[in-house]
């Protein structure tokens, strides 16, 4: 990690300081920290957040190891909650795969009662036609 702050004489990624005020205006007043050549933060918003060290680096690289660590603590509770998901849908799955079986048991059930109160049905039907030819009446 390449931490730079920012003296507001010599240039900076080879950039003359004019172009830092223009960019930064507060950088003509406050502490210009420049991080890996692309990350810009202020030594006293740093500082005000309560970092210290024993020199301006050591607060900067504490303030980056914090920022590190909520990263990976961010990261590391997404991935759970990610996990905690896809264990709750397989879940869900599950269940809906169990209501879909219940279903086509209750289905087979009722197909099937209702093809024996057909043949019951047809019986009855029998048995009065028969008692209609035989007594003539029903």
């Amino acid at each position: 990690m390449n931490i730079k702050i920012w003296d507001k004489e010599s240039n900076l990624k080879n950039l003359d300081k004019e172009v830092w005020f223009k960019s930064y205006p507060r950088s003509k007043t406050d502490t210009l920290v420049l991080v890996d050549n692309s990350d810009v933060y202020f030594l006293e918003d740093i500082k005000s957040q309560g970092f210290k060290g024993d020199s301006d680096i050591a607060i900067v690289e504490a303030f980056l190891k914090k920022q590190e660590e909520d990263r990976l603590k961010l990261e590391q509770e997404q991935k759970e909650k990610e996990q905690q998901e896809k264990t709750e849908n397989e879940k869900l799955k599950e269940q809906i795969k169990n209501m879909q079986l219940e279903h086509s048991l209750a289905m087979a059930e009722l197909i099937e009662k209702v093809e024996k109160d057909k043949v019951d049905l047809s019986a009855a039907i029998a048995e009065v036609i028969e008692m209609q030819i035989n007594g003539g009446t029903v």
